[in-house]
Parts: C-alpha cells; sequence; structure tokens
C-alpha cells in the first residue's frame, strides 16, 4: 500500500517527523485462486486437445473446413491470451485484472443454465463445470470483501516517487 505511515520522535525543544511507507502485503487468497484459475484453464486447454475436434459443416472439404478450422483455432488462442493477462493482471493486483476477474466469473455463472441439459456428457466436464462455478462464486464473494478491495485500489494508485525515495 502506498500510504504514509507518519510517526513523531521529541529531540527536547523540537519534534522530528517521518515518514515511512507502508507496504500492504499480497492477499494469500489472490496467490491461491490465481493458481487455481491458471490450473483450470491448463485442464480445460488439455481436455480440449484431447476431445474430439470441432467440426464445421462444410460444402467442400477442401476449402472451407481449413478456413473455419483456423479461424476457431485463432480464435481460442486469442481467448487462451486474454484469460491469461487477465489472470496476470489479477495477481499484481491491477485494477482492471479484478475487474476481468470478476466479469469473467458472472459470465461463467450465466452460462450454467445449460447445465442440466448438458449432464449427459462426461462426469470430468460436469466436475469441472461444478469446481468452476464453486471458484466463480467464491471470487465473486471475495473480490469484493474490503481487506482485498484496499488492497487492489491501493496497488492500482501505486506512485512511483514514494517507492524509490524521491
Amino acid at each position: 500500500m502506498n500510504e504514509l505511515s507518519q510517526s513523531r520522535h521529541d529531540y527536547g525543544n523540537y519534534q522530528k517527523t517521518e515518514y515511512t511507507r507502508v507496504i500492504m502485503q499480497r492477499p494469500t487468497g489472490v496467490t491461491i485462486t490465481a493458481i487455481l484459475m491458471a490450473a483450470n484453464i491448463c485442464v480445460d486447454v488439455y481436455h480440449a486437445l484431447h476431445t474430439a475436434p470441432i467440426t464445421v459443416p462444410n460444402p467442400d472439404p477442401a476449402t472451407t473446413t481449413s478456413h473455419v478450422m483456423l479461424l476457431v483455432h485463432i480464435g481460442l488462442v486469442g481467448l487462451l491470451a486474454f484469460e491469461a493477462i487477465s489472470i496476470i493482471g489479477y495477481w499484481l493486483g491491477r485494477t482492471w485484472g479484478r475487474w476481468l476477474i470478476i466479469a469473467g466469473s458472472l459470465y461463467f455463472l450465466f452460462g450454467l443454465k445449460s447445465l442440466p441439459r448438458d449432464l449427459h456428457r462426461s462426469p470430468f466436464v460436469v466436475g469441472m463445470d461444478v469446481y468452476s462455478a464453486a471458484l466463480a462464486v467464491y471470487l465473486l464473494w471475495y473480490l469484493h470483501t474490503a481487506y482485498v478491495r484496499t488492497w487492489f485500489q491501493a496497488r492500482s494508485h501505486h506512485q512511483p516517487e514514494l517507492a524509490t525515495g524521491k
């Protein structure tokens, strides 16, 4: 945290005021949830690579499928990069990272409305959906606690002159 802590020292006829920087440590929950989110992404990628490929209906297999599949894969890589950047921003204490995680959690929870009809899928996929939902609910609560909000606010209002002592 980039607040200054003021302390007064009495030296006979005068008082000396010293300012020291108060540093607020990263909440342990931020690190743990960042690791859990990264692990969730890794499991999703692993599962996606080991399941049946995406099929696209096409009249001409030589051209349409290859172009559509290329676009699908580029989109998935872009989404993966976006998720990784969001988690890194979250872990570093950036306010935009916090908001992206909150938005992603809400987006995931709204997408769960199809879970009852998808219960015929593999137990692994359903288990991952339940795990992800529990993580999303926890994140929505955790990211609104006073200590965590204060930490994100302090990290986003970083003042370099305080860090260098100038």
